[in-house]
């Protein structure tokens, strides 16, 4: 196991020059003063050490002559920069060349102002840059940097696996056994191009893990009884599928379950997933004044809150039905549990002018903007007459190419009859008449 141990970080360190001024003084008088922590029978990496006299004001060094005196590779993870609240005080963002220079000779991870990181063996440090190694995935090279282009570092030492870092993990094993797991959940068949069937059925599965993960799958031991799932498919239509999955945990002793939902939408055309975001005009003012609408429903709504109403908020949850948009919140977020999933309709004329061209609401509210799904390559044949109709009786509409068998109902088609048929063809009444050719696509008494 690893264990991080930086000597400093800028963002977190009070600012010290003193330990450099010191070494200063020291260079100044002609001697030369190695770095803390590495007395002179033990320096390392370069540059090498000697006897020779410093001058006052020594020049900025070159490549040292041994590169490879630098200990091997660094470590092969990239460590987190540490979020810290930064004070609105400049100065306390300005890296310091008596912070970092304790960090000499080390193997220190540097985050840039540029957005750059990576992995460095500073050998020198003046007042406004740093020098040494940068490692750049597949040596070291030489280089400096301003220490005002630093925004945060971290030093590890010589050796970030130290022998104090051999923890015990004390693994555990979690056995998710309820007495009852039942997970229903929907997906799709018979789409006519498979890969969209797939994708569809693919970000269901998604939605059904995210709530595994979420409330099942924790990093803790946790006794279930129960695990149910279920669903509702408030749209299922102008090509659109819009459904919420709900989650249902009861933990050993528990009196109640937990619940969690979440929802998705999908054109069923080219399996795109909407979120809240994919349905608004982003230049549009759509979070504010929806916001200001939903308040209005909750109140008029007499729902009783815990906390007041904070309007849309980040990665907003959402499903359609076919006359409105529903905002909807987890239970226990603003309302009691006993109230159930607490939702806000809001109907789609009054948010007409905030929609994006590309919104699946659109399809809704222009049904012809909807293109028609083509007929299918194989259309099946028509009912026979022992399930419920003739050939091709007022029970069918549509497209058939193709031969009845007589015995399936001949008399409405008979077999010397191949082409194209669309339209209903009234009970009793065969088309064409035996021995005629037939016409096109409409049937004649």
């Amino acid at each position: 196991m690893l264990i991080r141990n930086p000597y400093v970080t800028n963002l977190d360190a009070i600012v010290n020059d003193e330990y450099l001024e010191f070494e200063e003084f020291f260079s100044e008088n002609g001697e030369r003063v190695f770095p803390p922590f590495f007395p002179p029978n033990n320096k390392p990496g370069p540059p090498n050490f000697n006897n020779e006299p410093v001058p006052s004001k020594p020049p900025m060094p070159g490549p040292p002559s041994n590169p490879n005196d630098v200990p091997g590779p660094p470590p092969s993870y990239t460590p987190k920069q540490a979020t810290s609240s930064k004070s609105s005080n400049s100065s306390m963002l300005k890296v310091s060349p008596g912070s970092l220079a304790p960090c000499r000779y080390q193997y220190v991870y540097v985050w840039q102002t540029n957005g750059s990181s990576y992995w460095a063996w500073f050998t020198r440090i003046d007042r406004t840059t740093a020098s040494g190694y940068r490692w750049n995935g597949y040596r070291w090279v030489y280089f400096g940097v301003d220490l005002n282009r630093i925004e945060s570092f971290e030093c590890y030492g010589r050796n970030p696996f130290r022998s104090t870092d051999n923890v015990i993990s004390n693994l555990q094993t979690q056995t998710l056994a309820p007495s009852m797991l039942q997970l229903e959940y929907p997906f799709i068949s018979n789409m006519k191009t498979e890969d969209i069937e797939n994708i569809i059925n693919t970000e269901i599965i998604d939605t059904l893990d995210d709530l595994l993960q979420n409330q099942v799958l924790v990093p803790e031991k946790v006794n279930f009884q129960k695990v149910l799932s279920a669903y509702e498919v408030p749209l299922d239509g102008y090509g659109l599928l819009s459904l919420v999955m709900s989650l249902s945990t009861l933990v050993e002793g528990g009196k109640n379950p937990r619940i969690t939902f979440d929802s998705l939408t999908v054109d069923l055309n080219t399996g795109k997933k909407y979120d809240f975001e994919d349905l608004f005009n982003s230049k549009s003012t759509y979070k504010e004044d929806i916001s200001k609408m939903a308040m209005d429903i909750a109140k008029k709504s007499n729902v009783k809150l815990v906390v007041p109403y904070q309007g849309i908020t980040d990665g907003q949850k959402y499903y359609l039905t076919p006359e409105e948009l529903v905002l909807y919140y987890q239970v226990d977020e603003y309302t009691p549990a006993s109230q159930g999933l607490f939702r806000i309709p809001i109907p789609y004329n009054l948010i007409t002018k905030y929609l994006s061209p590309e919104s699946p609401i659109n399809k809704i509210l222009n049904p012809s903007n909807v293109i028609p799904e083509p007929p299918s390559a194989v259309t099946p044949l028509p009912q026979s007459a022992e399930e419920g109709g003739t050939a091709m009786g007022p029970e069918y509409l549509g497209t058939y190419t193709g031969i009845v068998p007589e015995e399936e109902g001949g008399s409405a088609m008979s077999p010397e009859y191949l082409g194209t048929y669309t339209g209903v063809v009234p009970e009793g009444e065969s088309y064409p008449p035996k021995g005629q050719q037939p016409t096109t696509n409409s049937p004649q008494k």
